[in-house]
C-alpha cells in the first residue's frame, strides 16, 4: 500500500545522484522514449470510465477537513488524512478520529503519512521517528520506533517499505541505503536499493522522490532519475526505463541550485505517474507547460495528451491529481467550495448531493474504469 498520493505535488528535498545497486532480474523493463514524435490526443473520461458516484462526507464538529493530503479506500472504511486521520464508514458518515495531536503516548507530533491493512491503521511521525498502530475502533495499540531519517513508509503485507534520505547523517561520496525494508517491529530486516551520493556543495535539495500503486503493486520514482521501479521487500525491479534524451541530468553534476532550478524550468522533471487500466500516465514539464504522455502497456503505443475532456460530469478534473486507485476505480475529492466559487458551477452540483453548504466537507467522486 502506498503512502504517498499523486494529488500532493510537492517540491521539498531533491536527491541527485546515480543508481547502484539491488536491480532484481525477474521482469525486463519497457523504454519510454519521451524524445519520439507524438501523436497528440483528446483523451475524454468515456474512454477510461464505466460510471460516476458521488458520496459527501459527513461534516461535523470534529471532522472538518481543510486540505487533504490523501485517502485510503478500503473494502467498508474510506480514511482520508489531512492533518489528522478522519474515519468514514462506505456511505460517508463519519465515525471517528483516529490518534491525536501531542506529545504523549499514542500521540503525534506530526503525521506524515498512514496506511491500512485488514485491520489496523499506521500512522508516521518523521519527528519522533515513528509508527503508531491503532484498530479501526481507534484504540492505541503500540508504538513502532523507525531509523531516522525516514522520510516515507509504505505499509507491505511482511513490514514497512522505506525512504530515507540518503543525505542524513552520510559521508558524500559513499554508497548509502536508500531503501530499507523494516520488520515488524522497526527492526532492518533488507536493503533494496542503494544510491551513492555525489556533492559538491551544501546547497539544499528541491525535489522528492515519488510512489504511487496500481492493484497491489508499488512503484517508486527516484528524483532526476531514469527508472520507474516496482518494489516490495525482495528488492526493487526495473520496470520502466525512461530516456529524456537532451534534457536529462548529469547525476553527478549536482552543484548549487541554480542547476537544480534550471533543470526544472527546462521540464526535464518528471512530476509523477499513475500506472492502471494498461496504461502507464507520466506526467512532466515545467509548472508553466505541464505534459502528459499515455503509454500502453500492452501494445506499447505512446500517445501525448493534449487535452482531458470530462464528458461525463463536465466537473473539474485532472488525471494527475489522482488520489486513490484501487479495485479497478479511481476516488477524488472535490471540495464543496469548488461549486460555489462561480455561479454557473452552483449547477453543476449532483442531483445525488442534496443540500450541500459551501463550508461542508469534500464530495468522494468514485471512478469506475472499465
Amino acid at each position: 500500500m502506498y503512502m504517498k498520493t499523486l494529488r500532493n505535488i510537492c517540491f521539498s528535498l531533491l536527491i541527485i545522484s546515480f543508481m547502484t545497486g539491488c536491480f532484481d532480474s525477474r521482469k525486463s523493463y519497457r523504454d519510454i522514449d519521451l524524445e519520439q514524435e507524438f501523436s497528440l490526443v483528446t483523451l475524454k473520461a468515456s474512454d477510461l470510465l464505466a460510471n460516476i458516484r458521488y458520496i459527501p462526507l459527513e461534516t461535523t464538529d470534529t471532522a472538518l477537513i481543510a486540505n487533504i493530503k490523501s485517502i485510503i479506500a478500503t473494502d467498508d472504511y474510506f480514511f482520508v488524512r489531512d492533518k489528522h486521520l478522519y474515519m468514514f464508514d462506505k456511505q460517508g458518515k463519519f465515525l471517528h478520529k483516529i490518534s491525536k495531536h501531542g506529545q504523549g503516548p499514542g500521540e503525534y507530533t506530526t503525521l506524515d503519512d498512514c496506511g491500512v491493512d485488514a485491520q489496523h491503521v499506521y500512522l508516521f511521525d518523521s519527528p519522533r521517528s515513528q509508527i503508531l498502530v491503532y484498530s479501526f475502533d481507534n484504540k492505541y495499540l503500540k508504538s513502532i520506533k523507525i531509523p531516522q531519517g525516514i522520510t516515507n513508509v509504505m505499509k507491505s503485507p511482511a513490514g514497512f517499505i522505506c525512504y530515507q534520505d540518503p543525505l542524513i547523517g552520510r559521508k558524500y561520496g559513499e554508497p548509502v541505503p536508500e531503501l530499507i525494508f523494516l520488520d515488524d517491529t522497526g527492526q532492518l530486516n533488507k536493503v533494496l536499493h542503494y544510491r551513492t551520493v555525489n556533492m559538491k556543495s551544501l546547497s539544499p535539495f528541491i525535489y522528492a522522490p515519488k510512489f504511487t500503486a496500481y492493484e497491489n503493486k508499488i512503484f517508486y520514482y527516484p528524483p532526476l532519475q531514469d527508472t520507474i521501479f516496482s518494489v516490495d521487500e525482495n528488492g526493487v525491479i526495473p520496470e520502466f526505463i525512461i530516456n529524456r534524451g537532451q534534457y536529462a541530468v548529469n547525476p553527478e553534476d549536482v552543484d548549487g541550485l541554480a542547476k537544480q532550478k534550471d533543470a526544472v524550468a527546462k521540464g526535464i522533471i518528471i512530476h509523477g505517474f499513475a500506472i492502471y487500466d494498461n496504461r502507464l500516465f507520466l506526467y512532466y514539464g515545467n509548472k508553466n507547460k505541464p505534459l502528459m504522455v499515455m503509454y500502453n502497456l500492452s501494445t506499447k503505443e505512446l500517445k501525448r495528451i493534449e487535452k482531458f475532456e470530462n464528458d461525463f460530469d463536465n466537473l473539474s478534473f485532472a488525471l494527475n491529481y489522482l488520489t486513490n486507485i484501487k479495485d479497478n476505480r479511481i476516488i477524488n475529492p472535490i471540495f464543496a467550495s469548488y461549486f460555489f466559487d462561480k455561479e454557473e458551477n452552483k449547477s453543476k452540483i449532483p442531483k445525488s448531493v442534496t443540500n450541500l453548504k459551501e463550508d461542508d466537507n469534500p464530495i468522494l467522486r468514485i471512478l469506475d474504469l472499465k
